[in-house]
């Protein structure tokens, strides 16, 4: 089973069943739905619309089929005070069935390379309401206190930042996410496949969420 938080689409589903089925293509501007005509086929992409300006793509490519082998959710990585880049994996909690549960370790592969990372939790000061201004600044109204749970390496802090900077420009990239959204400060957007619930996972970089960022211009081709 194959789960994103946004919109995926492939090339293989026809374009009217996209159409019946999905009240959000209906509603794309036509340029986007060209863009549909010209993906490959055997290839899941994913909605990054809104994190990019003309020329670029409205899709970008996850990775092809055959590859995907296991249910992925979308997750984030953020800066936390403690315990460094970590990987938050849900605002709404429901991927927390998917974890292991506190303080247990679980293993990850960041392009290849295997490394044991554990689940934490930590307190947050959340936003009930988000508005944004005309001049297109964000106000957080209405915020609540709560906890979330992180997935951290406590072996090598390290690991996640030098696996993202082989894609991002990593330092850039956390500090223009916290200045647009100060209350929830930088957030890296990436994709999680559940290798073995509980044990095992594999992650894959949200290319085209960072477009400005990305250290190779020519993977937002693909």
């Amino acid at each position: 089973m194959i789960h994103s938080e946004g919109d995926a689409l492939c090339k293989d589903w026809a374009l009217s069943t996209l159409e019946k089925d999905n009240s959000w293509l209906k509603g794309l501007p036509q340029q986007y739905k060209k863009e549909i005509e010209l993906l490959k086929s055997g290839n899941l992409y994913y909605d990054a619309g809104y994190s990019q300006r003309p020329p670029r793509s409205h899709w970008g490519r996850m990775d092809s089929l055959v590859s995907i082998k296991h249910f992925i959710f979308e997750a984030y990585v953020w800066q936390d005070s403690e315990y460094g880049l970590a990987i938050y994996p849900d605002y709404w909690k429901k991927n927390y069935a998917l974890l292991p549960g506190l303080g247990m370790p679980c293993e990850i592969i960041l392009d290849g390379i295997r490394s044991e990372f554990r689940v934490a939790e930590i307190g947050t000061r959340m936003p009930d309401t988000i508005k944004s201004t005309q001049e297109g600044e964000w106000n957080a109204e209405d915020y609540r206190e709560g906890t979330v749970r992180i997935v951290y390496c406590p072996t090598s802090p390290d690991s996640l930042r030098s696996w993202l900077d082989g894609y991002f420009e990593v330092d850039q990239l956390l500090e223009e996410e916290r200045k647009s959204v100060p209350f929830l400060g930088g957030g890296i957007s990436i994709f999680v496949e559940v290798l073995e619930a509980g044990r095992a996972y594999s992650i894959r970089p949200a290319i085209h969420f960072h477009p400005y960022h990305v250290r190779d211009k020519s993977v937002l081709e693909d």
